[in-house]
């Protein structure tokens, strides 16, 4: 019988985990990503890395932790496969169909995994868990106040949309969703849910995440199953660019599936509509103007009261302003994005 214990926990008899990764171009980031895979402290789990064809130096860099795996031994096998994956929910379905594990664990090329990582994912499975995954904390190749302010405003519940992956969660609990850069589920269960959803580009995971719960499955967060995640928010321009895809995405893939149509995409588009419709019709009745005015109005008491949180939370009176103008900035860009993909055919 093998025993681990961490932070007076234990566990006994480790089920084998498989750890998929997909990957285009991430040349800089894959050797950190696969060598702290490499290093995880949990006694029994293999890597099935899936190259989604690069065309810079990444496979070469994987195939070359690969050479090295002698070095680490708590890992059982390690596979490095090149594969015309066009899109990350192909790649990780591919992954799966070659893992050996009982439980399937995802993250991405450009996150660093933390040493404990599958420790605490697998310590919170239990039989009525579908799913378990932790936080995703950003962090970046240059460093400014703007950066700092912006990782505020994305840990802030109304930055956020208190999306667990970017709302900062502070202790064990259940979940409405997790991202698929830091997600482990059975393989059983992966394999009866038919893995991702191969049509849509992005917000695969909180599809599959729908598909858990609606089977009578929790989803579990958990704090201490941390990754650091290097997504390209290095400037206020990124992070725009970022949040305008992230709309653009959510309302393209709502016309090939509604069930990523959440309350937070009804309450905007209510609010615009309201807005819209109000201005127009002041060119009949001037005294419809309170309503959009109040509208608006509401919506900044909203956001000044977030940002208050931030300014407290971080003891600094210019993060507080900061954050202000980009949460309003945020959601403007967002929303712009996801109209024009609702719309647009």
């Amino acid at each position: 019988m093998e025993i681990y214990k961490t932070n007076s926990k234990t566990v006994e008899n480790f089920p084998l985990v498989s750890v998929i990764i997909t990957a285009f171009n991430e040349e800089m980031m894959i050797s950190d990503c696969l060598k702290a895979i490499l290093s995880q402290t949990y006694s029994n789990f293999e890597i099935i890395y899936i190259d989604a064809k690069s065309t810079d130096k990444t496979i070469e860099k994987a195939n070359e932790i690969k050479s090295k795996q002698g070095a680490f031994s708590n890992c059982k096998r390690f596979v490095v496969m090149s594969k015309d994956a066009k899109s990350p929910a192909i790649g990780r379905n591919l992954g799966v169909k070659m893992a050996n594990g009982q439980i399937i664990a995802f993250t991405d090329a450009d996150c660093i995994v933390d040493k404990d990582w599958l420790v605490y994912l697998i310590l919170n499975f239990k039989k009525d868990v579908g799913a378990v995954g932790g936080p995703n904390i950003l962090r970046h190749f240059k460093e400014s106040k703007i950066i700092n302010v912006l990782d505020e405003v994305l840990g802030s519940y109304l930055g956020s949309s208190g999306a667990p992956q970017f709302f900062k969660i502070k202790k064990t609990k259940q979940v409405y969703g997790i991202p698929a850069c830091n997600m482990a589920i059975s393989k059983k269960l992966f394999d009866e849910l038919n893995g991702f959803d191969e049509k849509l580009r992005y917000n695969e995971d909180t599809d599959l995440c729908y598909r858990i719960t609606v089977k009578g499955y929790k989803i579990i967060y958990v704090p201490n199953a941390k990754i650091e995640h290097y997504m390209g928010i290095d400037s206020l321009t990124e992070f725009n660019k970022i949040i305008y895809k992230y709309g653009l995405e959510r309302g393209k893939n709502i016309k090939k599936n509604t069930r990523l149509f959440t309350k937070f995409h009804a309450v905007s588009i209510v609010i615009i509509s309201i807005i819209a419709s109000t201005s127009i019709l002041t060119i009949w009745n001037d005294a419809i103007i309170i309503i959009p005015i109040i509208i608006i109005i509401s919506g900044l008491v909203v956001v000044g009261v977030n940002s208050l949180f931030i300014g407290l939370r971080t003891k600094s009176i210019e993060y507080g302003f900061l954050s202000f103008f980009f949460l309003i900035g945020e959601y403007c860009i967002y929303n712009v994005g996801f109209m024009r993909g609702l719309i647009n055919r």
